[in-house]
């Protein structure tokens, strides 16, 4: 009974120590949460009727 809770215990213990070791060699992308969209595609999308007003850098 002694081996089988000692064997029990090295099993979990190496499932845990496997689990970890392979989650921290996951690679991870970072997006960007600002993506603008050319001051043309976002005309077509919201209606405009000039793209004047969807450009940085035309605001009267």
């Amino acid at each position: 009974m002694k081996t089988f809770i000692n064997n029990s215990v090295r099993f979990i213990l190496f499932a845990t120590l496997s689990v970890f070791l392979i989650s921290s060699c996951s690679i991870s992308t970072r997006t960007s949460t600002k993506t603008q969209l050319p001051p043309g595609q976002a005309k077509k999308i919201y209606g405009g009727t000039s793209a004047k007003q969807y450009a940085p850098g035309q605001n009267k």
